[in-house]
């Protein structure tokens, strides 16, 4: 019986170190209605951002930053819409920082109706490809 209270014992302490070594409270993000928000950057300027796996890079909305930049007409499921290819500006998101980044602006409004948040952007694939999330 005491054998058999020890090795709980042990258990319960391994759970709790291997718990506590795990979490890192740097990392913050919230669930907000399915989508993933993260806090980050641009330029200094603090703003929610949305982690979108199928986001290609850095997609900004242009209701929340006045960018310039060589327009396009963007493509996807839903049809066509106009955009902006910007560079020249810096991201930090946690430890993960860009500068000189290329991104593409668009109205996102559609997102801060969808989490009652006001979006700065999407951060896609390839700005935390290689890095643990």
């Amino acid at each position: 019986m005491k054998r058999r209270i020890t090795c709980y014992l042990i258990f319960c302490l391994l759970l709790v170190f291997t718990t506590t070594e795990a979490h890192n409270d740097s990392s913050t993000f919230e669930l907000r209605n399915g989508f993933v928000i993260i806090e980050a950057t641009l330029d200094g300027k603090f703003g929610h951002y949305i982690l979108d796996s199928g986001a290609p890079g850095l997609v900004l909305n242009s209701k929340r930053f006045n960018l310039t930049g060589t327009e396009l007409e963007l493509g996807g499921v839903g049809g066509s819409m106009l955009g902006k290819e910007v560079t020249g500006h810096s991201f930090k998101w946690e430890s993960v920082g860009f500068q000189e980044i290329k991104a593409i602006a668009i109205d996102l409004s559609y997102l801060e109706s969808a989490t009652g948040l006001n979006i700065s952007g999407l951060v896609g694939i390839d700005l935390f490809k290689g890095h643990d999330i």
